[in-house]
């Protein structure tokens, strides 16, 4: 029977194994749903994309993103995103964000961007902004921040309560 080797290498050179059994790669598709422990979209349409790592999009579209790690958009969209890590944008745009690190936009815009940190870059929009710290560079533009979101909230919460009140008195 012949003797199986493993490959040894010194500390400066770890094995490179390429991609793992689980990640995907979408070039040039359209695609229903893809699933993997990292995901890589290029020049596709994708419905939904479910992943444990990372997910880079390039030039690309998916309404839905699900990811466990970092999210780097370029020159592409998403619908919903979900991301357990950093999200990057550049010249691409979210409807809805939600992300546990921070969020950078470089040319390009969010609806709704919920994070840790948002940052939007020049030539950047963002809708709504719920982030503990918001950056605003030159050339960027965020319609609301928290501050706003709150006295919205406390404004709609006032009207609910007389119109619910009034309702009442009239029975």
């Amino acid at each position: 029977m012949p003797r199986r080797t493993t490959p040894t290498t010194d500390a400066a050179d770890p094995i490179d194994t390429g991609p793992g059994p689980d990640d995907r790669e979408i070039n040039q598709s359209l695609v229903g749903v893809v699933r993997g422990s990292s995901v890589t979209i290029d020049q596709a349409a994708v419905a939904g994309v479910l992943s444990q790592g990372d997910v880079s999009i390039s030039k690309a579209g998916a309404q839905t993103i699900v990811g466990g790690g970092n999210l780097r958009l370029e020159q592409g969209g998403g619908g919903r995103i979900l991301a357990g890590g950093d999200v990057s944008i550049q010249q691409g745009g979210a409807g809805t964000l939600v992300s546990l690190g921070s969020v950078s936009i470089q040319q390009g815009g969010a609806v709704l961007a919920l994070a840790r940190n948002v940052d939007a870059g020049e030539g950047s929009f963002v809708g709504l902004a719920l982030a503990p710290s918001v950056t605003v560079q030159p050339g960027g533009r965020v319609l609301a921040g928290p501050r706003e979101a709150a006295i919205v909230g406390a404004v709609a919460g006032i009207v609910i309560g007389v119109v619910v009140a009034a309702a009442r008195s009239r029975r």
